[in-house]
């Protein structure tokens, strides 16, 4: 016995849990969205604000006599003959620690010892919950070997310090600091792996009345963004909450409002039986909805309707009976006519049929991808001289069903006494040189069975080619003359 599909239906709350839950989702993205987005341009700005600000207070308060002495120090050594610049991206190198450790003596300097000092005092006393300093440092800018760059002075980073000396290349979008070293380092967000996400800003340092270096500052976004997380959380949490209590005032609200009389509507017109429409009537004629709105209109309009269909129901279902009846004998007697009686595959008369159509298809300039292969049932006159036709009819039998087992997506015809004819199309189509070589493996089988059930058949196929072909019989034909070569070949075999 089938199984009917079942087809779930949802009733009026589920819809609005549904709708209001859509709503309530987009609504709550929506928030969230801007929330974030808003937010982290607040903070960003924020952040950057507090590096200029920092730097910009670092550049004017720090002693510029001791950078420019610095400076000098560390230039000396750079611009030394001897010395062997190393960039950054060479850290930990043989050549890089070679040219770090001469700069070791200036972290003896007066000078150094001051300046670090002071940079951690002032990141110490410039780290909060929200704003975190990450470090502060002290640069200049020069080119070196053609490449402008940045050369650290002092670093106040507890770990990761960049040394005395160490060249880092200058950024594209500040190497107009080459030319105007008045403009500093304009307020910019970057990654590292050490550190995470950071906003850099630099001020230029004077020292009479020239550019002898830059103060930067790092300003950590990490206890930002996990603030700026937590605050999406909770918004998330309190729009969520406010969200459920709306759905439960809607529920109640649809149920009392709509959900009680539709559901009344809804039963009645479930209980619809084909089978028992007396019944059907009853239930209408019973129903009873007084809302004095469109529910009840409806439910009204919906009597209406079922009374002119209960009068026409018995009658519609007697010409049913008869018009299926009538079908089902009609579709009986097409599938007799194009049947093999024997075989149970399809005739030739379906065979034909089919062929027309490809014509007409070919004829119509239409582009079609098509084969024909041909089975001829070897011996079929001696089986049956030797052991009666019903073995010859068993013999055909078998070979239809290896045929079809094959060729198990293309139509399969038996087009005379022991000749079958398929249309490989598709998929088939695509396979057929595997279908044709598994269809022989197949036969090899049954050759090799020793009772006298074993069967031998030949299989040819040709494939339309619009260059040579003007018709299906162009094909068929040389189709044929495969399978008779075939059947020649495995005479000689034998």
């Amino acid at each position: 016995m089938s199984k009917t599909k079942r087809k779930f239906r949802f009733p009026i709350e589920v819809k609005a849990i549904l709708l209001i839950a859509v709503l309530a989702a987009v609504i709550v993205e929506i928030a969230v969205a801007f929330y974030a987005l808003t937010s982290s341009k607040t903070n960003k700005n924020e952040s950057a604000n507090a590096a200029v600000n920092l730097s910009l207070t670092i550049a004017k308060t720090i002693d510029g006599a001791k950078v420019d002495s610095l400076r000098g120090k560390i230039e000396t050594i750079l611009n030394d003959p001897n010395t062997q610049p190393v960039f950054e991206d060479d850290w930990g190198s043989e050549a890089w620690n070679t040219y770090i450790h001469r700069y070791d003596a200036i972290y003896n300097e007066p000078e150094y010892v001051s300046l670090l000092s002071y940079l951690r005092d002032v990141a110490s006393a410039n780290t909060t919950r929200t704003n975190d300093v990450n470090c502060i440092y002290i640069l200049f800018v020069t080119t070196v070997s053609e490449i402008p760059c940045n050369v650290y002075l002092a670093d106040s980073a507890a770990e990761n310090q960049y040394p005395i000396g160490c060249l880092d290349t200058l950024l594209e979008q500040n190497k107009n600091l080459i030319e105007h070293p008045e403009l500093g380092f304009p307020p910019f967000e970057f990654y590292n792996d050490q550190d995470g996400w950071l906003i850099t800003a630099g001020s230029p340092i004077y020292y009479n009345n020239k550019v002898v270096g830059y103060s930067l500052t790092d300003i950590s976004m990490a206890a930002v963004r996990a603030s700026q997380a937590q605050n999406i959380i909770n918004l998330f949490l309190y729009l969520s909450a406010a969200i459920v209590f709306v759905m439960v005032v809607g529920i109640v609200i649809i149920h009392f409002v709509f959900v009680r009389p539709v559901k009344k509507l809804i039963k009645v017109s479930s209980s619809y039986d084909q089978h028992n429409p007396e019944k059907t009537h009853a239930n209408f004629v019973n129903l009873e909805i007084k809302t004095y709105d469109e529910i009840s209109d409806l439910a009204n309009s919906m009597k209406m309707m079922e009374g002119d269909v209960y009068r026409k129901i018995t009658e519609l279902t007697e010409m049913n009976k008869e018009l299926v009846e009538s079908q089902n004998q009609t579709k009986k007697m097409t599938a007799l006519a194009k049947t093999d009686g024997l075989t149970g595959v399809q005739n030739k008369s379906a065979y034909l049929s089919e062929l027309e159509k490809i014509d007409s298809q070919i004829k119509a300039g239409k582009k079609v991808a098509f084969a024909i292969a041909m089975v001829d049932l070897n011996y079929l006159k001696s089986t049956n001289d030797e052991f009666g036709h019903g073995a010859g009819d068993e013999a055909l039998i078998q070979l239809s069903g290896v045929i079809c087992e094959v060729f198990k997506h293309s139509p399969v015809y038996r087009v005379g006494g022991d000749e079958f004819a398929i249309i490989l199309r598709k998929k088939d189509f695509d396979n057929r040189d595997e279908l044709i070589n598994k269809f022989n493996e197949q036969i090899k089988k049954c050759i090799n069975d020793v009772s006298h059930e074993a069967i031998s058949a030949a299989i040819g196929y040709a494939v339309y080619d619009p260059e040579i072909d003007t018709c299906v019989d162009d094909v068929f034909k040389r189709a044929d003359k495969a399978m008779y070569e075939r059947k020649h070949r495995m005479k000689e075999d034998k």
